[in-house]
């Protein structure tokens, strides 16, 4: 019930696309058929998880198409079938998907993301996940990787503060779930759960950076990564 996709970059060295970006060459692909057959009414919308990639919700609003979030949880996957009819696709207008990627990035503006599992077994384990969530509750971070956090969401409350306005709203969500996202100036996002399986918790990091050309893809990579593991550091998990 999953999918696996690895393709040649320029180079022609093998990349492995993770799920975000699988997630963003299906929408666009399936957004573009749409548009080019004129099938589009105004009333489509699609579905995210709270820590999927906002580049996915840029996509939608750009194309006038609703972006709801939901929470994590299990995953039901048929996507083989549709990603190997996007490759198609893309090899018909003379591209790889590793090149529909970047252009995508290009359009809709670049980011990269990362999950970080933290393991803590035992009774005691669980102990210190929970004095973690309300650590990052009760003292969190100012600023990430140089840049302020503006914005925190708390899904245990359903309580979305923003830091510039103090101003409180309410999220839309059917239930509570302990989950907590900081929103930086930089367009950057952590979400931080505990696993509900494992004796983990997860750290799901999204950075952006400004690709002004598709040539300075794997620059951009590279500064990315770097990116996150300062956020890593600044949140005193690497």
């Amino acid at each position: 019930d999953r999918i696996g996709l690895v393709v040649r970059d320029k180079k022609g060295e093998y990349q492995l696309v993770n799920g975000n970006q699988l997630v963003m060459l299906l929408l666009y692909y399936i957004i573009t058929q749409n548009v080019e057959k004129k099938l589009l009414n105004g009333n489509e919308y699609c579905v995210k998880t709270i820590v999927t990639t906002e580049t996915v919700k840029r996509i939608a609003d750009a194309n006038g198409i609703k972006c709801f979030d939901c929470y994590t949880g299990f995953k039901w996957i048929s996507a083989n079938s549709l990603i190997a009819e996007a490759a198609a696709w893309a090899a018909d207008k003379g591209m790889n998907l590793y090149e529909l990627l970047v252009d995508i990035y290009a359009t809709y503006g670049f980011s990269r993301e990362r999950g970080v599992s933290v393991v803590r077994p035992g009774k005691s384990g669980a102990e210190e996940i929970v004095a973690m969530m309300k650590e990052f509750r009760e003292n969190p971070p100012k600023e990430l990787a140089g840049s302020a956090v503006t914005c925190i969401k708390d899904y245990s409350d359903l309580n979305c503060r923003n830091l510039k306005t103090g101003e409180v709203t309410k999220l839309d969500f059917p239930t509570t779930s302990n989950v907590l996202q900081f929103f930086t100036e930089a367009g950057d996002k952590v979400s931080i759960r505990p696993s509900g399986t494992e004796p983990k918790i997860k750290f799901y990091v999204e950075v952006r950076e400004d690709m002004k050309n598709k040539e300075d893809y794997e620059a951009i990579v590279k500064k990315a990564e770097e990116h996150i593991d300062q956020v890593l550091r600044d949140l005193k998990v690497m």
